[in-house]
């Protein structure tokens, strides 16, 4: 498809713009490895370990090789670094951005479209390199084992010799030299970065931070503490009232100051440090590890992408705002139904959404503070399961809603019945105390599983018969399969029955525990503890599958012929044949304990409100250009330049090429950039600098779907 389009580009001359689509190719196929999303929290949950303004641009590192940028800190955009290794340290070297991390990774980039690969010169190094600081022509990270290295372009480094074996885990530079800190109070110092020398800081506590404020080194770090020195080789305790570690200190001078750390944060205003979770309006109760400061103002960040705002502006109590409200309670079970997914997990946490991208939390008027272990039913009811016995239920049906309008003095009620299923919640008395976790559907009944080998149904979802069972194990899972019901759970505990009341007890081989069971194609497939893989075609044998990890498995499911397991600490686990099994790797490492399929869209959910998606086959629509024009803002340094403006339109977690020319006919085309789309609306605004040379009089842009991969 083509559109043409005018667009004045000075006051006398006019660019003619091309704008089209390339269909490259259709993926129809599972692609692997998988490109993950983050859905919840928003924008993304990865622990920010350090953040830093580059260029007028925030930047935070993250682990799994995740970078995200923002220039509003309301839109961040994820950047791609070619590794998936943990990155725990950023700063700028000039108009270069480094970062630093897990094994000697070291990145840098010129343009945040291109981070690149430096090279430590004395070749591949297990010690992660944990801080990072520049002066005007050098810049030094320092990491485990004592480690010090030396570059003068952030492209190639050297090795220094370290006066220390302890492990450093940060670096700072001020007017007299660069100062590192680590472990059991180690300090070390030098003025050019190259000769290094131990000071004695007068504390065995770790040091986590070291920043240089107004005149002075500032550090913070286990147990509160928090010490200043001018020079790095005398240093004096500061009281700030914390008691808990410390990992990030910051600030403009040294009257405006925050010290946070593990539900610590202690802002200095004046000669005085306040417990900023004491206020009016606190930050979050969260574990912070990273942290900017300016005039009159604090950017936090730390586990699970939590970001925050603090404001003086009367030298009063710091004003905390969190830059998202996403809701970050463990997610025990997803499940999907034709419409929607529903997640449930702790303090009655219930999450629904109809795409997998955007999630609505919902709250139950009862059992506010239950923990909701399970969920399952079908399109005629849905129960959650959870713990001390805890059940409740929805209903397929048509409710009754009253709507009330106010016209001038005048309220106007009007009933709507609306069809609901998985909004309107009914908690039912449950005949047990222990904790319940499994539910599935057999025989038209409602199965639900838990502690001291409970299973009870329900034709009703609101009277529960018990029936007895051959074990005293807790039972996690329950599934169904064409000859009967299977349950399974701790100490190995396999049951089955042909009937749901009559359970017998079948041997499992091993003694890990079961923790999940599904039936996927013809086959039921068990994940547990250890690695555990257990398949069976009849609930009474089972077979014992090799497994690549020995993480604790949690779920399995299967999608177009491809079967996916997830484990702790963000272990995924892909297969063909459900025989050979190979790890893929996800963004997080937090631990995953249910996945939810719908179409081609895979969703992984888990620890502290994590909930990712990924596409298993890319879209070959094109991506239509549906409007463009030319701005002009400030660049980094000031002066003016014009942008182009895009909107994109395609489909949501859609990649795509954006390419240039500046002529159709030599044809060569040039591409910008890949994008992607990450709204669930499937529309996209860019901004894309534009061309320096203001006699360009014609500029013509396509995009290509799916891109070019390299």
């Amino acid at each position: 498809m083509l559109r043409f389009i005018t667009s004045k580009h000075t006051a006398t001359a006019v660019l003619s713009v091309l704008v089209l689509s390339v269909i490259a190719h259709t993926v129809a196929a599972t692609s692997i490895p998988l490109l993950w999303r983050w859905s919840n929290p928003f924008p993304h949950g990865n622990n920010v370990v350090d953040i830093t303004r580059h260029n007028g641009v925030c930047i935070q590192v993250t682990e799994r090789g995740r970078v995200y940028s923002s220039i509003d800190l309301e839109t961040w955009r994820p950047l791609e670094t070619d590794t998936l290794l943990s990155l725990r340290a950023v700063t700028s070297f000039g108009d270069r951005l480094i970062i630093t991390g897990e094994a000697g990774t070291v990145l840098y980039a010129d343009t945040l479209d291109s981070i690149k690969h430096g090279q430590l010169i004395d070749g591949t190094t297990y010690d992660w390199l944990e801080g990072l600081a520049a002066s005007s022509n050098k810049v030094i990270s320092v990491g485990d084992n004592g480690a010090i290295y030396s570059s003068t372009n952030g492209i190639h480094w050297s090795s220094i010799n370290s006066p220390t074996t302890e492990w450093l885990r940060d670096v700072a530079f001020g007017q007299p030299g660069f100062v590192a800190v680590g472990e059991n109070g180690a300090v070390i110092t030098s003025n050019m970065g190259e000769s290094w020398a131990i000071q004695s800081s007068g504390t065995q506590e770790h040091l986590n931070d070291i920043e240089w404020i107004g005149h002075s080194f500032f550090v913070a770090g286990n147990n509160g503490t928090v010490m200043s020195s001018p020079d790095g080789y005398a240093w004096s305790p500061i009281d700030t009232g914390a008691t808990n570690s410390l990992y990030a200190i910051a600030g403009a001078s040294t009257s405006s100051m925050v010290a946070a750390g593990d539900n610590e944060v202690r802002v200095k205003s004046g000669n005085t440090w306040q417990n900023a979770l004491s206020v009016e309006f606190p930050p979050p109760r969260e574990i912070y590890l990273s942290a900017l400061a300016s005039t009159n103002y604090f950017l936090l960040s730390g586990y699970t992408g939590t970001t925050v705002e603090g404001f003086n502006t009367n030298g009063a109590e710091t004003i905390w705002f969190t830059l998202e409200d996403s809701p970050r309670n463990w997610i025990w079970d997803v499940l999907r139904l034709p419409e929607f997914y529903i997640a449930v997990g702790d303090r009655s946490t219930i999450l629904t959404s109809d795409n997998g991208i955007d999630w609505t939390i919902e709250y139950p008027d009862k059992s506010t503070n239950s923990v909701f272990l399970g969920v399952g039913g079908d399109t005629n009811m849905l129960v959650i399961a959870g713990n001390k016995g805890t059940l409740l239920t929805s209903y397929n049906q048509w409710t009754n809603v009253v709507v009330t309008n106010t016209v001038g003095t005048n309220e106007i009620s009007t009933n709507v019945n609306i069809n609901t299923l998985g909004i309107l919640w009914n908690t039912v008395t449950s005949p047990t105390s222990n904790d319940l976790q499994g539910v599935t559907v057999f025989n038209d009944k409602y199965y639900v599983s838990g502690g001291n080998g409970t299973i009870m149904s329900s034709v009703d979802g609101t009277n529960w018969t018990t029936h007895p069972t051959p074990t005293g194990a807790f039972l996690s899972s329950l599934a169904t399969y064409p000859g009967g019901i299977v349950a399974v759970g701790a100490d190995g505990s396999i049951l089955s029955s042909t009937n749901g009341h009559d359970w017998r007890h079948v041997d499992s081989g091993t003694t890990n525990w079961i923790y999940r069971v599904r039936r996927l194609h013809d086959k039921l497939i068990a994940v547990g503890q250890n690695g555990l893989i257990l398949q069976s075609t009849n609930a009474g044998t089972w077979s014992m599958i090799e497994s690549p990890s020995n993480a604790w498995l949690n779920d399995v499911t299967r999608v177009d012929g491809t079967s996916f397991i997830a484990g702790t600490q963000g272990t995924m686990l892909t297969s063909t044949n459900g025989i050979t099994w190979h790890e893929q790797k996800t963004i997080t490492r937090k631990s995953l304990y249910s996945l939810a399929t719908s179409n081609d869209q895979l969703i992984a959910a888990g620890i502290e409100g994590v909930i990712l998606r990924t596409r298993l086959s890319q879209p070959g629509s094109p991506v239509d250009i549906i409007d463009f024009s030319r701005s002009q803002g400030t660049n980094n340094i000031g002066g003016k330049r014009d942008y182009n403006v895009f909107v994109f339109e395609g489909e949501p977690d859609q990649r795509f090429s954006l390419e240039a020319a500046s002529s159709l006919t030599n044809r060569e085309w040039m591409e910008l950039k890949t994008l992607e789309i990450l709204d669930s609306s499937g529309t996209l605004l860019h901004l894309e600098p534009a061309t320096d040379d203001v006699s360009a009089r014609s500029q013509f842009f396509r995009t290509r779907t799916p891109p070019i991969e390299e």
